[in-house]
């Protein structure tokens, strides 16, 4: 806060608070806000409405497995690959990801997608700032959730403008949201 503070001092920025969240689908917003229950966040405003998706697993093997199946059932259902981020909450060097290349016929990258058979993942906080059509949240952090990563699970629910799929144990907290 002391940082902002100063920064808004030495610019002089104009500044207005976001009363309106226009990006991102009524029930993830919503899901995303609980995380913060004592802010008063953007109000969800879209007409669209997905809820968000959770998917549970028990091992590193099955969570891979279940992130090939839900990958390629969002592209049977047209959806391109590079409308489709997974977004880790791991550096990229401890990433289950770094090992994956393709899914299907697509390529995974850790880099902004440039062709449409690429699927693009990244960690949750080099994406802020950014969307995409699809977000899928893996490698959740475990136990209660400090207000830093409540922050970083903030960004990550709202990177997406139509849905969000979250995968995690089924021990994990996120799931009583």
């Amino acid at each position: 806060e002391e940082v902002l503070k100063e920064l808004k001092i030495k610019a002089d920025p104009h500044t207005r608070e976001l009363f309106r969240n226009l990006r991102n689908p009524l029930k993830i917003a919503e899901k995303a806000n609980k995380l913060f229950p004592n802010e008063q966040l953007a109000i969800p405003s879209r007409e669209f409405n997905a809820i968000p998706k959770f998917i549970t697993f028990s091992s590193d093997t099955e969570m891979v497995a279940k992130l090939r199946k839900e990958i390629l059932q969002l592209m049977s259902e047209g959806i391109q690959p590079n409308e489709i981020t997974i977004l880790t909450f791991k550096s990229a060097v401890n990433s289950l990801l770094k090992d994956l290349i393709m899914i299907g016929d697509s390529h995974l990258k850790n880099e902004p997608s440039k062709s449409l058979n690429e699927i693009e993942w990244a960690q949750v906080g080099s994406f802020k700032g950014l969307e995409n059509e699809y977000i899928i949240l893996i490698e959740l952090p475990d136990g209660q959730l400090n207000i830093s990563r409540r922050a970083e699970l903030f960004v990550g629910l709202t990177r997406a403008k139509t849905g969000v799929h979250i995968f995690t144990d089924k021990e994990n907290p996120i799931l009583r949201l």
